[in-house]
């Protein structure tokens, strides 16, 4: 029997639906006897002739002097030759004691795999359980790359559900119908807080969204939790850490499969050293199987992962200053997105209005239909020198208020309303 028959058997025994909603790629991932593996088995040798990286032939890198005195005080070893497959075992785990740290009890979760920032990690849930039998509900509007990495890589088929109802607020309907038309299997991403939209639900909604998976009793799901933006929380009444901890432990592993992506991008605005995580709230056994199989699918694509920013990752996360920082980067969001809500005043009385927003770092401003955002945006940036997003499939334009200063949004809020004034 092959290792990838091996695994898909435990993986079946164990959790039967992450089995059912594997992708034929997925079934047939399994990390190689190759080199990794091989070298790995060597490690405590005397004499090691296996892995092709330069050393001084004691198993230590031969940097460039003119490069290592960049990197400071971090450990050159870890910095400049290859890590682990999967990433590094310590920081692996110094992750997992961390979204341990949010929950309330004991989780039963696999031990946490290095991705190589959130996008990798999506694309790796993708091959492993998405192909064109495979339904992903997204709401409307979410971000664009969804529809690149799951249907233009995959051929999986996007469902997508209206975000917002006519009262303007979490359309748990729509959500709920959207479900049902699952056809074999299906993907459901929960974002929170939301990209583009800035949105977290209340506690009240969120329960809802559990309930209403807990009693699903169709097709076998996989729900990512993409949780870019945790911990960005503006207001108070808002479901506070991600939906996957109230997942875990509670769904059926014959129907739902939780799995959560996450990182230091935004948590700890580490934007340029792409170092993510992907997490599967199964038992022991089923989540070595589907780390194997997802580390085998990286190794045939970025291979193994950036030392540098793992090395700065992890010690970041054992300074004992880590979270004192963390609060106050978070503070200073905030702090923009109470002035944002104070500018926005300046719309009053004109055709514009805002989606919800709450969290994150995003606000979504609704248009008028008379007017075409894509159109809009390209004036904003040629007569009034300001640079949005447009968001086209709902009509609106993204700020981004992360990115700005306190004091520049009422003045750029002043430019957009006379562009639309304009328009008039």
């Amino acid at each position: 029997m092959s290792k990838s028959a091996r695994l898909n058997r435990l993986i079946e025994s164990k959790h039967p639906a992450a089995a059912a909603a594997l992708s034929p790629l997925g079934r047939q991932a399994a990390f190689p006897n190759g080199i990794p593996a091989q070298s790995r088995e060597a490690r405590d040798c005397e004499y090691k002739a296996t892995i092709g990286q330069i050393t001084d032939g004691k198993g230590n890198p031969l940097p460039l002097p003119s490069m290592a005195k960049l990197l400071g005080d971090l450990d050159p070893k870890p910095a400049f030759l290859y890590s682990p497959q999967g990433g590094f075992p310590d920081l692996r785990q110094a992750w997992r004691e961390r979204i341990q740290a949010e929950a309330t009890e004991t989780l039963a979760i696999s031990q946490p795999m290095v991705t190589l920032a959130l996008t990798h990690g999506l694309s790796l849930a993708a091959d492993l359980f998405a192909d064109p039998n495979t339904d992903v509900v997204v709401p409307k509007p979410s971000w664009g790359n969804y529809k690149a990495i799951f249907g233009l890589r995959r051929g999986a088929q996007l469902l997508s559900w209206d975000h917002f109802g006519p009262d303007n607020r979490l359309n748990l309907d729509a959500f709920s119908k959207a479900l049902e038309q699952i056809r074999y299997k299906g993907v459901v991403i929960l974002n929170f807080p939301g990209n583009p939209t800035g949105y977290t639900p209340t506690p009240e909604e969120a329960q809802a969204i559990v309930e209403i998976l807990l009693a699903h009793r169709g097709a076998p799901l996989v729900v990512l939790c993409d949780d870019a933006y945790q911990g960005l929380y503006h207001e108070q009444n808002i479901q506070r850490r991600s939906l996957f901890y109230d997942l875990a432990g509670r769904v059926d592993p014959g129907l739902i499969l939780p799995v959560k992506i996450d990182g230091a991008t935004k948590e700890l605005a580490f934007f340029g050293g792409r170092v993510g995580f992907m997490t599967f709230a199964t038992d022991e056994g089923t989540g070595e199987a589907l780390n194997d199989k997802a580390t085998a699918i990286a190794r045939a694509t970025v291979s193994s992962l950036p030392g540098p920013s793992q090395q700065v990752v992890l010690r970041a996360l054992a300074d004992p200053n880590i979270q004192d920082e963390i609060g106050v980067l978070r503070a200073t969001l905030t702090e923009r997105y109470l002035a944002l809500k104070q500018a926005l005043k300046v719309l009053e009385g004109s055709e514009m209005g805002t989606y919800p927003f709450n969290s994150g770092c995003f606000a979504l401003l609704s248009l008028p239909s008379r007017l075409n955002a894509g159109e809009l945006r390209k004036q904003l940036i040629e007569e009034f020198s300001v640079g949005l997003i447009a968001i086209e499939p709902v009509n609106a334009l993204r700020i981004a208020y992360c990115s700005m200063s306190t004091e520049s949004l009422a003045p750029m809020l002043k430019r957009i309303r006379q562009a639309v004034d304009k328009e008039a």
